[in-house]
């Protein structure tokens, strides 16, 4: 929220509920930040058009993520992904790739990497349509099936 302060041209749509959800309302009323918008939970079909509609998805995680599941949704949709530098994520974001990473917890880093967007749109589809190719090959059912197919043979060997 504190990259998009920085960003008032730009809107960020915030998905989901959860325990500090009042507390960002608060902070969006009482900063008055227009170009915030805090949706709550919405169905999926919903969230699958708020993602096929959206510049790209930013994933600003102050906490190790196992594996950016998010990352693979918006990567269906042909959409980049900003995350940060941190836990799995950088495993499945690959930067300038199929999206851009930043530090955890600097908004000044992620307010450049959209403003970068924004003002290279051919870049953004480019990295989205890479996130779609990621989808279909490495992150596809059949390579994860034959990926624990792999895993169980080593461990039948061993």
């Amino acid at each position: 929220m504190r990259a998009f302060e920085q960003l008032r041209h730009v809107p960020l749509k915030i998905l989901g509920t959860g325990p500090i959800e009042r507390e960002l309302r608060d902070y969006v009323r009482e900063k008055c930040i227009p170009n915030i918008q805090l949706l709550g939970f919405r169905s999926v079909a919903e969230k699958w058009d708020m993602l096929r509609n959206c510049l790209c998805l930013v994933v600003p995680s102050e906490w190790y993520e196992g594996f950016g599941l998010v990352a693979l949704e918006a990567y269906v949709a042909r959409k980049l992904v900003i995350a940060s530098r941190l836990g799995g994520l950088p495993y499945v974001v690959e930067e300038g790739k199929s999206g851009l990473l930043f530090e955890a917890g600097r908004a000044e880093e992620l307010a450049q990497k959209i403003q970068y967007l924004v003002d290279h749109p051919a870049d953004a589809k480019r990295m989205g349509e890479h996130g779609r190719r990621l989808s279909e090959t490495k992150y596809s059912p059949e390579q994860g099936y034959s990926n624990l197919m792999k895993i169980f043979s080593q461990l039948k060997a061993a």
